[in-house]
């Protein structure tokens, strides 16, 4: 399923801006970020954190070690109360391991609420999570960022 680059002409120097792709998040519960890189443990957030936390959507993240917690350290909120988010501090083979077994059991014990519409309904406690995440990279990360690089 080619994804990022379906709706781009050049195919090589595509950019980022062109690849949301809103039904797929409409058509999903949690969204599992490939960032990257995570080989090498050079911990870079990109731009594919920001598209489900700008969906509202819960992500796992497969990148370097510690990624999680350096989110928390610029303020954002995860999802550890809802599954288990050890794979943050293991190295790439086992944290793939570890994410494919958290994937799983998320699958099979949570179960996942839809109303008439089928749309997809969080319990109160993830849904706030959500929209603080959400409000915090819009009134806080991003003018921070800013600030940093136009001081």
């Amino acid at each position: 399923l080619e994804l990022d680059t379906k709706s781009s002409q050049n195919k090589i120097g595509f950019r980022t801006h062109n690849t949301f792709k809103k039904d797929l998040f409409l058509d999903s519960c949690i969204n599992i970020v490939t960032e990257t890189s995570m080989l090498y443990n050079e911990l870079f957030i990109s731009e594919k954190i920001f598209k489900p936390i700008l969906c509202y959507q819960p992500f796992i993240v497969l990148g370097p070690v510690n990624y999680l917690k350096r989110l928390k350290h610029y303020g954002f909120k995860t999802f550890d109360k809802f599954w288990s988010e050890d794979y943050d501090n293991l190295d790439y083979k086992d944290r793939i391991v570890s994410i494919v077994d958290t994937v799983e059991n998320i699958i099979k014990d949570v179960k996942i609420k839809t109303d008439k519409d089928n749309n997809i309904v969080y319990d109160d406690e993830m849904k706030r999570i959500l929209e603080y995440n959400y409000n915090h990279y819009k009134n806080v990360f991003v003018k921070n960022v800013y600030k940093r690089i136009f001081r």
